[in-house]
């Protein structure tokens, strides 16, 4: 008697602390004589994300004069490049970057002052490969970590008979997404 007091106490206990939680657990019937398996399934899940960083400001310097090809340098003394630091991205797809510039429809130009009229363009190359408007700058694929590209900048100064003075600018955009590799 004493035993089933003891049985009823834990019992009473148990339900005024709530429910124990509990396992799932696969169970079944087998025949001794004939083998069996049985089979979980294991989970692990990466969250796709990336980081990537570009150069600072590009200088071409001053007072060229007319015809000429200047090379474009940051202004920092920094590396002229564009960097994946970071790639985790699904199987299949790699992450993408393109550059534009701020000239109409997307042109490599710069603009002597916010209301002037002279335009002076510029070419960029990613490594050794030119790139075009929109135009690939660096891909990393998938299962690859990091990537760079060192950037190249030429300005091309006026063909007319003298140089109109001011301060001209613009801006390139790069630009990044996850594609598929074979695009």
């Amino acid at each position: 008697m004493k035993f089933q007091k003891i049985l009823m106490a834990v019992a009473s206990a148990a339900m005024t602390f709530g429910p124990v939680a509990s396992t799932s657990v696969f169970a079944k019937t087998v025949n001794p004589a004939a083998p069996d398996t049985q089979s979980t399934t294991l989970n692990y899940r990466v969250g796709s994300h990336y980081q990537w960083e570009i150069h600072t400001d590009i200088d071409f310097d001053h007072d060229k004069g007319v015809n000429k090809t200047v090379d474009g340098k940051v202004t920092d003394g920094s590396d002229q490049k564009v960097k994946v630091t970071e790639n985790v991205i699904e199987e299949g797809k790699k992450l993408h970057i393109t550059a534009a510039g701020s000239g109409t429809d997307g042109a490599f130009s710069i603009k002597n002052g916010e209301h002037g009229t002279e335009v002076l363009p510029y070419a960029v190359k990613s490594g050794e490969n030119a790139v075009k408007v929109n135009g690939t700058v660096l891909d990393v694929n998938a299962g690859t970590n990091t990537g760079e590209t060192k950037m190249g900048f030429q300005l091309s100064t006026t063909t007319k008979s003298a140089e109109v003075a001011g301060n001209y600018t613009g801006q390139i955009t790069y630009s990044s997404s996850v594609v598929d590799q074979a695009g």
